[in-house]
C-alpha cells in the first residue's frame, strides 16, 4: 500500500488551472471562496493576462459574488482577445444581474456581427447601463456610415457617445457636414481639439478642403504630429508640396512621417527618388500603403489604383463578386469622398436598388454590364450623379435619365438610353447606337459629342444646338458627308474613326476654328492625300516649328 503525499496545489494554479480549462464558473467560485493578495494577482496575470488583464484580474480577487467575478473573467478574456469566450462569459454575467450590456454589445462590434451587437447596444442606451455612452456612439457611427442616416437622432447618439469615445467628435463632425452645416462642423472640431488627440487630422482636413484654409490646416497637422501622429505628418508634406509650393519643406516632413513610422510617407519619398526607405505596400493585405494612409479599412477591399497615388491610375471604388457586397453606407462614403464608383459585371446581375440612398452620394458611376443590371428605376435618385458610363450591350429596361440635374457627362448605349439625350445639364455625350437603331434628336446643349453605330451621321444631323458643340467623334458610320460639319461654328476637334464612304473632304478645311483633326481607320476618303495633308498642317500649328532638338 503506498500512500500518495502530493501537496495539493496552491489557489494561484487552482485559478491558473481552471482558467485553461475554461471552467469558469468554479473560477468564479474560487474568487470569492479564496484571499488572493496583490502577489497571486501578479502571478496570475503574468501568466493569463498580461498588463492589460492585470486589473481585472485584481478585480476577479476582489469579487464578493459569482456574478462580479464572471464579469471580470468576461474583461481578462475580452484583454486577451478572446472575444467570443468574453461574450458566453458577460452574457452569463448580464443574466446574474451584472450591469454589462454595452461591453457585450462592444464585443459583438469587434466580432463584425452587427446583428447581435445592436440589441445589447440598445439595452445599454435605453438603460443607461454602465458605459452606455459608448453604445450610444457605436449605434450613431452605425447609422450614419452604414445606414447612410444624418437625422437628429443620430446627432443625439454621437452627442452622447462624445463622453466615451473621442472618435465621436470626429463622426459628429462629418455628420453635420453632410447635413450641410460645416460652420457647425468646424466648432465641433475646434473645441474639441485641445482634450482629443484624434481630431487634429481630420479638422485639418476639414479646414484645407472645406474652407480653404491653408494656414488653419497647417497648424492642425502641426498639432497633430506634436501628438504623434505620423498621419498628420504626412498631410502637412502633401499641403506644402500641392498647395504652398514648398517642395523641400514638403519633403522635411514626409521624412519626419516615413520616420514616424507612416508607410505612405514611405512610399512618396521613394516614388521621389530618396531610397532606403521600407517596402511602400502595407502589410496587411494587397492595398498600397498610401490608400491605407488616406482611407478607412472598410473602404481598402473595394479600393483599386496605383502603387503610389497619382493621376495616371486614378484610385476607384469597385463592386463585384470578389469581394463581399459593401454597405450601402460604405458606397456612400465612397461617393462622398468622389471615389469614381464602379460596378463590375456579376454573375447573377447587379441590382442597383441595393444601393439604397448611397446612390443619391455617387458623383461618378460606372456600369460594366448594361444588359446584367436591373433596377434602373434607382437612378432616379442619382441626384449628385455628374458622370455615367455604360459598357457591353443597352439596358434591359427603359431608363430615365432626363432629370439629373447634375449629369454632365454620359455614356450611354441603345435606345433604352435615349432619354439622356433631353437633359439640360449635359455637356459631354458618348453614345452608342445599337443594331441600326435610329438616332434620337438631341434637345441637351452638348460640348462634345461621340457617336458610334452605322447611323451615327444621321445622330450628329439631330442636334438641337450646333452652336455649342465644339469636339466631335464619329465611329463605324456609313456615308459620311463632311459638309453636315458646317452646321457647328465652332467645332476645334474633329475625328472619324472606322467609318465607310468619307464625302466632300474639303469643308474640313472650311471649319474656322478647326484645331484638331483625326481620320483613322476608314474606307473610301474621298481626297485622301489633302485630308492627310490637312492631318499634318494642324499637328504642325499645335506642336510649333521644329526647333531643332
Amino acid at each position: 500500500m503506498t500512500t500518495d503525499t502530493a501537496e495539493p496545489p496552491d489557489k494561484v494554479g487552482r485559478a491558473g488551472s481552471l482558467f485553461e480549462a475554461g471552467e469558469w464558473h468554479a473560477l468564479a467560485d474560487l474568487a470569492v471562496a479564496e484571499t488572493f493578495d496583490g502577489d497571486d494577482v501578479a502571478a496570475l496575470a503574468a501568466v493569463h493576462g498580461g498588463e492589460d488583464g492585470a486589473e481585472h484580474w485584481e478585480e476577479w480577487a476582489d469579487s464578493e459574488g459569482r456574478a462580479e467575478a464572471l464579469t471580470a473573467i468576461g474583461l481578462i478574456l475580452a484583454s486577451l482577445e478572446r472575444d467570443a469566450d468574453a461574450v458566453g462569459v458577460l452574457v452569463d454575467a448580464h443574466r446574474r444581474g451584472e450591469n454589462v450590456a454595452a461591453m457585450i454589445g462592444e464585443l459583438y462590434v469587434y466580432l463584425r456581427d452587427w446583428a447581435s451587437a445592436e440589441p445589447w447596444l440598445q439595452l445599454a442606451v435605453d438603460t443607461t447601463a454602465h458605459t452606455w455612452e459608448l453604445a450610444a456612439y457605436r449605434l450613431g457611427e452605425h447609422a450614419f456610415e452604414v445606414d447612410d442616416r444624418f437625422d437628429d437622432q443620430v446627432i443625439s447618439l454621437l452627442e452622447a457617445g462624445s463622453v466615451e469615445a473621442d472618435e465621436a467628435a470626429v463622426v459628429l463632425a462629418r455628420v453635420h457636414l453632410r447635413r450641410g452645416d460645416r460652420d457647425e462642423a468646424r466648432r465641433i472640431l475646434e473645441e474639441a481639439l485641445p482634450d482629443n488627440e484624434m481630431v487634429s487630422l481630420p479638422l485639418g482636413n476639414m479646414l484645407l478642403n472645406e474652407f480653404g484654409d491653408t494656414d488653419g490646416a497647417r497648424a492642425a497637422y502641426e498639432d497633430g504630429w506634436n501628438r504623434g501622429d505620423a498621419y498628420s505628418a504626412f498631410n502637412l508634406g502633401l499641403l506644402l508640396e500641392e498647395e504652398l509650393d514648398q517642395p523641400e519643406e514638403a519633403r522635411e516632413w514626409m521624412r519626419k512621417a516615413a520616420q514616424g513610422g507612416d508607410a505612405a510617407a514611405r512610399a512618396w519619398l521613394t516614388a521621389d527618388g530618396e531610397g532606403g526607405w521600407a517596402e511602400s505596400r502595407a502589410e496587411a493585405g494587397d492595398s498600397p500603403a498610401w490608400m491605407h494612409a488616406l482611407y478607412d479599412e472598410d473602404l481598402l477591399p473595394h479600393l483599386y489604383g496605383g502603387p503610389y497615388r497619382g493621376p495616371d491610375l486614378p484610385t476607384v471604388f469597385r463592386i463585384n463578386d470578389v469581394v463581399g457586397a459593401p454597405a450601402p453606407g460604405v458606397v456612400g462614403r465612397a461617393g462622398r469622398l468622389g471615389l469614381p464608383i464602379v460596378i463590375e459585371p456579376h454573375a447573377e446581375g447587379f441590382d442597383l436598388t441595393t444601393l439604397g440612398t448611397a446612390i443619391t452620394q455617387i458623383r461618378d458611376l460606372t456600369i460594366a454590364d448594361a444588359a446584367g443590371t436591373r433596377g434602373w428605376g434607382a437612378l432616379a435618385g442619382a441626384l449628385a450623379l455628374e458622370e455615367l458610363e455604360m459598357d457591353g450591350t443597352e439596358p434591359g429596361e427603359p431608363v430615365d435619365l432626363g432629370a439629373l440635374p447634375c449629369l454632365e457627362n454620359a455614356s450611354v448605349r441603345g435606345r433604352n438610353t435615349y432619354s439622356v439625350v433631353a437633359n439640360p445639364a449635359l455637356r459631354i455625350l458618348s453614345m452608342t447606337l445599337l443594331d441600326d437603331q435610329p438616332a434620337p434628336g438631341i434637345e441637351a446643349p452638348i460640348e462634345s459629342f461621340g457617336v458610334s453605330g452605322r447611323r451615327a451621321v444621321e445622330a450628329v444631323g439631330r442636334i438641337a444646338h450646333p452652336e455649342s458643340l465644339t469636339g466631335l467623334v464619329i465611329v463605324g458610320a456609313v456615308d459620311v458627308d463632311c459638309a453636315l460639319l458646317l452646321r457647328f461654328p465652332a467645332l476645334e476637334d474633329v475625328s472619324l474613326v472606322s467609318c465607310t464612304g468619307v464625302s466632300n473632304t474639303h469643308v474640313l478645311g472650311e471649319l474656322p476654328l478647326l484645331a484638331a483633326l483625326a481620320v483613322d481607320d476608314c474606307r473610301d476618303v474621298e481626297d485622301a492625300e489633302e485630308v492627310a495633308a490637312l492631318v499634318q498642317r494642324l499637328e504642325s500649328q499645335q506642336t510649333g516649328p521644329d526647333d531643332g532638338r
